[in-house]
């Protein structure tokens, strides 16, 4: 019993829509509101659809089957006079065979007529359920139980008032010549998205955006939630009470390593003043119940498609849960359905339409729904060419188009049908069943003659629209002042905790998430153990002769390269991974990108402290260099800031480059000059006097010279007879090597500042920049 699932789909009474309104409700199968007295088998589905026929007649059929045997009864009665009818349906594994063998009608009833907007009762039984919602991603004891369908808002004072709304970009430059002899100049033409917008939503309604592609809905939706580069003309205000809003982006990003649970609880610390934990714990789980995610709420959320993660559906309300912590009044939604099958859109959307029955204002931006879930919205939004061809509640939005001669076709959904009347590629496809095949055209065009599918009969409906009496009232009560509404420019958002707060908050998210990164630190130390073993097999204990000096200064060099490639290494994939969660959580003002990066860099440093060590511990002694303590903790000193400096140069490059691939190719161009200008693979008084300033940019030069000068001071040499040049030792003393390779001038204390400050100087240059990509990003 406890893994079956009834989905019950109820077709309310609507005098002004003869397809009526849908309300969803899934329950697990011991539900009693869905038993009706039966004893279901635990492996039974039962699928309510309740519709309202135009006939006088009512009639009632209930059909059982179990496990596909095709068993059952069904009856019908009906009641003169009252205008009403429902039909009931049980089945179970209910599949689009079962759905076209229900939906199958006598040829009489196929001559139906099409002002009926494509859909009879037996259609719409059909259209709802070959959705194949009879696999939902449910917990085992969940529920999602929608209200039906009522009059969302009405009444209510407005919670977001677009006014007089348009909106222009540049677009990129193109060269424009005119005449052979004219010379040709680089232009930039003005594209308008939007064009005059006027739109009032209520708290309580769940509004659909709706077009088809370049209609500008999710350029109205980022102006909704102030993002934009754009030039906009008109207002955008919200309510005093809704001016805490919350905008979920396309892309469900969260930390991949942590559990459906520690998001939703990060996300709590994040966005609300300090609470207790018990508290916390509580509002957490109570949203977890409330989005019905019980089953995966201690799951890894994964990487699809990468290693085990949790079902695309359970992830897109992971992220609503997220948004959900600190209870915005109003929820901005970019296609919450995108990537999902028809169960889990279904899902969704039946969350989202709780949320606004519970009083909030849900605006979701949605492409081409299904018929199920276009039911479960209060209002629709249809835009084309960034004009409204239609407004307000979704139950009068069929009639609207049939009063200017658009018969909808039969078995042809209302949502598909409307984008398809919008849609001006539409003659570009082979489509028999084109949504304008039906037009009146004497009273649509009204002699005009305009051809379906084109921008003029787009503005002839969006013309259609801003005379109908819906248009007036709706541009009426958006130029109407009121002192509760703030214009969404002056809205003041401000972080719910401290910055230090929010710091010590990521920290420890990324050490949870580093625990859970064993292939990381395994992989590193695997590095670190190899490349160790590698140094003191070719350098074990050094002598002193002549040709102990050559690898000395080998292996001094090759130790502070792979400490500066390994820094960078480790952490040039860290931001590219994680650039899309940042953008996220910072545009919901969750914390500050400078926050993000400096926690970032908080953890990683143990990390450049730690493996730098254990790789001193395995090459200083074994290689058979000077054997002093304080020598010993200067050579790894250098190690450790050497690898923070490669640490270091990473941020920056993956501050600038937001994808690994090209992070990948920049990375090499910064290393190898550093190692060319080191002072080892070549004689920098050699180098051309325009090139030789790029040794002081050399962060191998500082770290090198200060480990020649630690390992040579002090130091005797001697020669093997093969050695000897005319008889004589060339370098017997450590002052004699540093003079021979141009280090006697260093100054230890001065480079190691040098590298000190290059570390910070970097890092601060990582933050500054990576603050001013993200905000770039959200004013787009």
């Amino acid at each position: 019993m406890s893994g079956s699932a009834d989905i019950e789909m109820q077709r309310v009474a609507d005098p002004d829509d003869e397809r009526g309104a849908v309300a969803v409700s899934i329950a697990t199968a011991s539900s009693p509101s869905l038993r009706h007295g039966s004893t279901a088998s635990s492996s039974s589905v039962g699928i309510v659809v309740s519709a309202v026929p135009t006939s006088h007649a009512h009639v009632h059929r209930h059909e059982h089957r179990r496990h596909g045997h095709g068993h059952g009864h069904e009856h019908e009665h009906g009641r003169d006079g009252h205008g009403r009818g429902h039909r009931h349906r049980h089945a179970s594994d209910y599949d689009d065979r079962s759905t076209s063998s229900s939906s199958s009608s006598s040829s009489d009833e196929e001559d139906h007529t099409r002002a009926n907007c494509g859909m009879d009762s037996a259609t719409t039984t059909g259209g709802v359920v070959g959705e194949d919602i009879s696999k939902g991603e449910l917990g085992e004891t969940g529920s999602l139980d929608v209200v039906p369908i009522g009059t969302g808002g009405i009444g209510m004072a407005p919670s977001v008032v677009v006014r007089g709304l348009s909106y222009t970009v540049k677009l990129k430059p193109k060269i424009k010549c005119t005449g052979r002899k004219t010379a040709c100049c680089f232009g930039r033409e003005n594209k308008r998205i939007l064009n005059n917008i006027n739109l009032v939503f209520r708290p309580g309604t769940l509004t659909a955006l709706m077009g088809p592609s370049g209609a500008g809905k999710t350029t109205l939706l980022n102006c909704l939630s102030g993002r934009g580069t754009g030039t906009l003309n008109g207002e955008i205000l919200f309510s005093q009470s809704a001016s805490n809003y919350t905008f979920i982006i396309q892309q469900d990003t969260m930390p991949e390593t942590l559990t459906s649970r520690e998001n939703i609880d990060f996300a709590a610390q994040l966005l609300l003043p300090p609470t207790s934990k018990a508290s916390r714990y509580e509002l957490v789980t109570s949203i977890i119940d409330q989005l019905h995610i019980q089953k995966c709420a201690d799951t890894v959320v994964g990487t699809p498609g990468v290693k085990a993660a949790i079902s695309g559906g359970e992830r897109k309300r992971v992220a609503i849960g997220m948004s959900l912590v600190n209870n915005p009044a109003v929820l901005l939604v970019d296609e919450p359905t995108s990537g999902l099958d028809s169960t889990a859109a279904l899902n969704v959307i039946s969350i989202l339409r709780q949320l606004a029955d519970s009083g909030r204002t849900v605006i979701c931006c949605i492409h081409q729904p299904s018929h199920a879930i276009f039911h479960l919205f209060t209002h629709v939004c249809l835009l084309a060419e960034g004009n409204i061809i239609y407004y307000g509640e979704r139950k009068n939005a069929v009639p609207h188009f049939k009063s200017l001669g658009c018969v909808p076709p039969r078995h042809v959904p209302a949502s598909a049908w409307m984008l398809d009347l919008v849609d001006t590629q539409a003659d570009l496809r082979s489509n028999d069943h084109s949504a304008v095949d039906d037009l009146d055209a004497s009273k649509l065009n009204n002699g005009t003659g305009l051809k379906p599918h084109t921008s003029e009969f787009v503005n002839h409906l969006a013309t259609a629209y801003s005379a109908s009496e819906g248009a007036a009232s709706t541009t009426k009560e958006a130029q109407t002042d009121s002192s509760d509404l703030i214009e969404q420019r002056k809205l003041k958002h401000s972080y719910a905790r401290a910055h230090p707060s929010q710091c010590k908050i990521l920290i420890n998210r990324n050490l949870c998430s580093l625990r859970r990164e064993k292939v990381f630190l395994r992989t590193r130390m695997a590095q670190t153990v190899a490349v160790a073993i590698l140094m003191f097999a070719i350098y074990w204990q050094m002598d002193n002769s002549q040709a102990g000096i050559r690898n000395r200064m080998g292996m001094l060099f090759f130790s502070s390269m792979i400490m500066l490639l390994f820094g960078m290494l480790s952490v040039l994939f860290v931001l590219p991974k994680e650039y899309a969660v940042l953008l996220r959580e910072s545009l919901n003002n969750m914390y500050s990108p400078a926050v993000f990066l400096q926690s970032k860099i908080i953890t990683d440093t143990p990390l450049q402290i730690i493996f730098p060590l254990i790789f001193s511990l395995l090459v200083y002694f074994t290689c058979g260099l000077n054997l002093s303590v304080d020598k010993f903790f200067i050579f790894t000193a250098v190690m450790v800031l050497i690898s923070n400096t490669g640490s270091s140069i990473g941020f920056l490059v993956s501050s600038i480059i937001k994808d690994a691939a090209g992070a990948m190719q920049i990375a090499p161009a910064l290393f190898i000059p550093n190692v060319v200008f080191s002072g080892f693979v070549v004689d920098l008084d050699s180098v051309p006097t325009f090139l030789a300033w790029i040794q002081w940019l050399s962060f191998l030069k500082y770290g090198y010279a200060i480990l020649v000068k630690n390992e040579m001071a002090g130091q005797t040499f001697y020669c093997n007879p093969d050695e000897l040049i005319n008889g004589q030792c060339p370098l017997t003393s450590g002052d004699d090597v540093l003079k021979y390779y141009n280090l006697d001038g260093a100054n230890p204390l001065i480079y190691f500042f040098v590298l000190l400050g290059t570390v910070v100087l970097i890092r601060m240059i990582s933050i500054v920049v990576l603050v001013f990509k993200v905000s770039r990003y959200q004013k787009k």
